[in-house]
């Protein structure tokens, strides 16, 4: 029996660092972008539009050179200039206050816009 206790409790201290790499493997969750685009539907929903998109960043602020995401997530869109939902890294190299605007569109013309800014210095 110590033996059967012994094995199964240094089994279960081997397979812990499996299970904490294994969320990096194979995300547990909704992506940012998935998030975004159930935020517009609800956005689209509670407006009563027909479209409606979300833009968001990782920063309100950077360094010039530094990394940073870009996610938006869209509803009722036809997928014409932008994918539904998608992910961007960005680096810009000169320091100002960048806008990032992204437009949707349905097959009637309906559109929706949404943006979003970071400063970099």
């Amino acid at each position: 029996m110590k033996k059967a206790i012994h094995t199964f409790t240094l089994a279960l201290l081997l397979a812990f660092p499996l299970s904490i790499s294994a969320d990096t493997l194979v995300p547990l969750g909704p992506t940012v972008e998935q998030l975004l685009a159930r935020e517009a539907f609800l956005k689209a929903q509670n407006g009563g539009t027909s479209v409606a998109c979300i833009v968001r960043t990782n920063v309100a602020t950077t360094k010039v050179r530094q990394p940073f995401q870009l996610w938006w997530g869209s509803y009722g869109g036809n997928g014409v200039g932008w994918a539904p939902s998608g992910s961007y890294t960005i680096v810009v190299d000169k320091a100002g206050t960048y806008r990032y605007e992204l437009t949707f569109y349905t097959q009637s013309g309906s559109s929706a816009t949404c943006q979003t800014s970071v400063s970099v210095s």
